[in-house]
């Protein structure tokens, strides 16, 4: 009896509240449908999963792939060595193909997640195309904070300080000055321009040690290339190349 009435009394309140329903599964839903595995969606933060949907609803779609460990270059394309640990720092890339008014070109979704406390002040997320694509306009990213027990206690919404037809940079001059679990989701059109150009994001985070605007370093971005100068004992990288 006790149970039947738990049941009643929740399809009472979806009912006359609604709102109440997960919208996570809704989004998860959404995602699956526009043809993205269930071993991805598994993989992805809610955060993500959300700036992807919000992208992608109502627009013409097909899912492409999704990348969380980058090839690490040899020589040339990312010029820095990684010195941060991928078990504190996890970059990963989910593309689609699209159609943009028109056009037809691969929205990508390039996002870091610290896995430890840090402060992001003065640091730098950069990415940028291989010879043969565009970047579009439209780009933005979104930083998250977390507390240490998981609990979103700030966001932000950020514009690339550097931009180019490769790609973009952000640094982070606004926010990072709190100690915490950073989350960035990035959202990124490009244009395939040669028709066998090389479906490859070059992707460098820089991470001040210092959390210090007094740090001055640049960001340059061309085909194939994010540099980081000068060299510095002051900060530390994690670099690579992720396929869509």
């Amino acid at each position: 009896m006790k149970k039947l009435l738990s049941i009643v009394l929740v399809c009472i309140l979806i009912v006359k509240y609604p709102f109440i329903v997960d919208a996570g599964s809704e989004i998860e839903e959404y995602l699956r449908r526009s043809g993205m595995p269930e071993y991805v969606i598994e993989q992805l933060s809610e955060m993500q999963k959300e700036t992807i949907y919000n992208e992608i609803i109502g627009c013409e779609v097909t899912y492409s792939s999704f990348h969380s460990e980058g090839l690490e270059f040899s020589n040339g394309g990312v010029s820095n060595c990684s010195t941060i640990s991928t078990a504190d720092l996890t970059i990963t890339v989910v593309a689609y193909d699209a159609t943009k008014n028109g056009e037809e070109c691969t929205m990508l979704f390039p996002s870091f997640k610290w896995n430890t406390p840090v402060k992001i002040q003065n640091d730098v997320f950069a990415y940028a195309l291989y010879s043969g694509w565009e970047a579009m306009e439209d780009e933005s990213l979104s930083v998250w904070i977390y507390n240490v027990n998981g609990e979103k206690v700030q966001s932000s919404v950020q514009s690339p300080e550097t931009v180019s037809e490769s790609g973009n940079a952000y640094k982070f001059q606004d926010i990072g000055f709190l100690q915490g679990i950073y989350e960035g989701n990035g959202v990124f059109y490009a244009k395939q321009k040669e028709t066998d150009a090389t479906r490859i994001l070059c992707i460098n985070y820089t991470h001040d040690k210092t959390s210090s605007k007094s740090l001055s370093y640049s960001i340059s971005i061309g085909p194939v290339q994010v540099s980081v100068s000068p060299s510095s004992s002051d900060y530390d990288s994690l670099s690579g190349r992720y396929s869509f």
